[in-house]
């Protein structure tokens, strides 16, 4: 029932629904660029990895964007931008070699990068009072992190095949390796 009121917010397009679940209408609003301010979530678990061609633009026009959860899907581009507004972030195989430099996560609670391209998050100090758990397992690229000396509230770093530094304040850590 939740998800036909979500439908009919806009039955024509998906870009003007607050959440978006399904592959199709995902994947229109990404290749047609018609991502709104409306949008607050996109969940897309695909069962088998998936190769796409996306204007990624589609996320400067979503501004409201909290949850973006990308499972599967392989882009040949990352993104130049992504919402300030994002609590929790979770993209196996991220393309970038880094999270987009005008990025500042403030809201962000988790971050899950998995078999990822990603070389280092970011450049410099983020003030990130609220992620809580970090997980890049499998980001065989990673050679360096971030100063997480403002990051206080981290609880939980996962790595699994990748290279990381101790992290002040961190109550546990799983490594494999």
């Amino acid at each position: 029932m939740g998800c036909e009121i979500v439908r009919q917010e806009s039955y024509e397009d998906p870009g003007r629904r607050s959440r978006l679940w399904l592959r199709n209408d995902i994947f229109h609003v990404f290749t047609k660029n018609t991502g709104t301010e409306v949008i607050e979530g996109i969940l897309l678990y695909l069962d088998y990895l998936e190769e796409a061609d996306w204007n990624l633009e589609a996320f400067s026009k979503m501004r409201k964007l909290k949850l973006l959860y990308i499972h599967n899907l392989r882009l040949s581009l990352g993104p130049k931008y992504l919402p300030n507004a994002l609590r929790y972030l979770n993209w196996s195989f991220y393309p970038s070699k880094s999270l987009p430099p005008v990025f500042q996560p403030d809201e962000l609670t988790e971050l899950s990068l998995v078999f990822s391209n990603i070389d280092h998050l970011w450049n410099g100090i983020k003030y990130l009072s609220k992620l809580k758990s970090i997980d890049l397992s499998y980001s065989v690229n990673l050679t360096r992190t971030p100063d997480f000396t403002e990051t206080a509230k981290v609880l939980r770093v996962y790595r699994v095949k990748c290279i990381w530094s101790f992290l002040k304040h961190l109550m546990y850590l799983a490594a494999q390796s």
